[in-house]
């Protein structure tokens, strides 16, 4: 019928095993060595370093971000 197909869903590896296996072995690998962690804890350090910087620099307006993702706004 008509309505089959529209609960049918797909992804790119969604069918692939060797690509499952392969991110779950990633995410394992994150999840043992805390790499989420980690990147807070480093971004939270590296934002606070920037920070600093932007009242002596009259060129940084801003940084913002989380973890490692940061955005620094220059004007």
């Amino acid at each position: 019928s008509s309505m089959d197909r529209v609960l049918v869903h797909s992804a790119s590896f969604g069918s692939n095993a060797q690509a499952m296996a392969a991110g779950l072995a990633v995410l394992t690998v994150m999840e043992d060595e805390e790499t989420v962690a980690n990147a807070r804890r480093t971004g939270d350090l590296l934002r606070e370093r920037l920070a600093a910087l932007v009242d002596r620099y009259e060129l940084l307006h801003e940084v913002r971000g989380r973890g490692l993702m940061i955005g620094i706004e220059f004007g």
